[in-house]
């Protein structure tokens, strides 16, 4: 063997070592990102927006994928014209149509629900080629103040993969300066959102071919010789054997795809066969090599294939030999491989595409109803009529955040202090401290007693600052109950600072006859209009 082959395989073996297995070693997946939930809540579009943005960017952290983004992945899928797929998907099925249309390997759907203010949003991460999926779960709290977490079970990222080196460290977000500790636990089975069924719930799964048959024609070469021809490859996942027929002689290959049914690097033990009937004699003439090459699917079924190698003969078993025509010796020699193919795959039938949905009729377009739309179904509403806005708790009943009975909704004086008295509009009134017409002084003991249990309540909170307001009936004129109802807020503020309470917690506002709380009509009416209220100040 001249020192020019010798030459030749070494630099065509190093170019593929150098630039084939590599290359394919640092090719991260491409992951789609399908969930986007502009139409949730017009109120909150920026929570919804930041949903889709923040999740794209901790699967980019994560370093696993090329992150493709919400709007990149619609204008796409708008380019392709393509009627029945609409984005984003809430479903398996949606991420595994739009997944094989863009010839991606993962995309990211969810679904979006809420408790009140309290946002969440779920999402499933699907292995586009094998079917397979993980979940995850991502939380907001109240719009932005209390920021944005994400976590990613371990076990589930593995048993998706198949792999071991999959960072487990929580990634959490920023949310402006402020970056908040703690990891969102999954969504848990009771949690009350509207979370939409599985696809195995909803559609049957689809079978996920793994046999493909492939017709080619092409050519196998060495350094002296091109035998063209047609032939079968079989595949099954991983591994393929194919046969390739010439005129004078067959090529075969066992080879190894690095991804199945995709665009892959392979590896191949190739045997090549001379018929030399033709130079005189009866045997064959054997050459046997391995081949590294390249797979790339051009569709869904043409796909073209590329190898080079080095294969071994020795000419001492071969009758060609008797033809003088080589040295009985050992030798080296390239072998190279093109072909063109096109592919059927064998299995059950897949089942038709399941039809996508929206995020604005998914996942509500359940059996479960809910008539007062406040995110919890009515067959586990305790309060199955509550008023429009009003935030809710698991039960679906208003919250009372301050525990006074008024829910937030209604609440003009949230953050009660525990034990306080409060009226319908869930403002802090002290009990009994009712004033005589056209007096100001607190001459009741039941008023004072009244206070000093006030007092008590101040005292366990020393750093909140309070505000007395003073309210009279409708009897005389406007200007002159302005001033009692100042004179009436302000006893009652000197009676607190001599019982201890400092003067820079307190201020004093008279509303004269402003505000009442009851009809001037009666007389029981005109006493509890003559009042004091004391409201926290924030």
């Amino acid at each position: 063997m001249n020192r020019k082959k010798i030459l030749f395989i070494l630099a065509a073996v190093f170019f593929l070592s150098v630039f084939s297995i590599p290359a394919y070693c640092n090719e991260k997946p491409t992951c789609v990102v399908l969930m986007f939930f502009p139409d949730v809540d017009s109120t909150r579009m920026s929570e919804t927006e930041r949903f889709s943005a923040q999740y794209t960017e901790i699967l980019g952290r994560l370093g696993l994928f090329e992150v493709m983004d919400y709007q990149t992945v619609a204008r796409m899928i708008q380019e392709k014209n393509v009627a029945d797929l609409k984005l984003p998907c809430t479903s398996k099925d949606c991420a595994l149509n739009v997944g094989r249309l863009l010839n991606v390997d993962y995309a990211v759907y969810g679904v979006i629900g809420h408790i009140g203010k309290l946002y969440s949003l779920e999402t499933t991460l699907v292995n586009i080629d094998r079917g397979t999926e993980a979940q995850y779960a991502v939380t907001d709290y109240e719009g932005t103040q209390q920021g944005f977490e994400a976590t990613a079970p371990a076990e589930n990222i593995k048993s998706l993969f198949g792999v071991n080196n999959i960072p487990q460290a929580k990634e959490t977000m920023q949310s402006g300066t402020e970056q908040i500790s703690g990891a969102a636990a999954p969504i848990a089975a009771d949690t009350e959102t509207a979370k939409a069924p599985t696809a195995e719930e909803v559609h049957p799964i689809k079978t996920e071919k793994n046999l493909f048959v492939t017709p080619r024609i092409g050519m196998g070469a060495t350094d002296d010789s091109v035998e063209f021809g047609g032939g079968l490859e079989v595949q099954y996942k991983h591994l393929s054997c194919g046969l390739l027929i010439g005129a004078d002689g067959y090529t075969g290959a066992l080879s190894y795809y690095l991804k199945p049914n995709t665009s892959s690097p392979f590896l191949a033990f190739t045997g090549i066969y001379y018929d030399t009937e033709n130079h005189g004699v009866d045997e064959i003439g054997r050459i046997y090599g391995l081949m590294l090459g390249y797979r790339l699917n051009i569709n869904d079924h043409l796909n073209a294939r590329l190898g080079l190698g080095a294969g071994y003969v020795n000419w001492d078993q071969t009758e060609l030999n008797k033809n003088n025509t080589k040295d009985n010796d050992e030798e080296y020699i390239p072998v190279f491989e093109v072909s063109i193919g096109y592919s059927f795959g064998l299995g059950s039938k897949s089942s038709p595409p399941a039809p996508v949905t929206t995020a604005s009729t998914y996942p509500m377009e359940m059996s479960k109803t809910d008539d007062d739309a406040d995110g919890v179904y009515d067959a586990d509403d305790a309060c199955p009529k509550t008023p429009a806005g009003a935030s809710v708790d698991a039960k679906g009943c208003p919250l009372d955040t301050d525990n006074d009975g008024v829910p937030n909704n209604i609440d003009q004086c949230p953050n009660t202090p525990t034990g306080a008295k409060v009226d319908a509009r869930g403002c802090w009134v002290i009990p009994g401290i009712a004033f005589n017409t056209d007096q100001s002084t607190l001459n009741d003991e039941n008023a004072k007693s009244i206070l000093d249990a006030v007092i008590i309540v101040m005292n366990n909170l020393p750093d909140r600052r309070y505000e007395i307001q003073g309210y009279t009936d409708n009897v005389g004129s406007a200007m002159y109950n302005q001033e009692l109802s100042e004179k009436r807020a302000f006893s009652v503020k000197n009676y607190l600072i001599k019982n201890g309470i400092s003067s820079d917690r307190l201020t004093t506002k008279g509303f004269g006859l402003n505000n009442p709380v009851a009809s001037n009509e009666t007389e029981e009416g005109r006493a509890s209009n003559r009042r004091v209220e004391i409201k926290p100040i924030f």
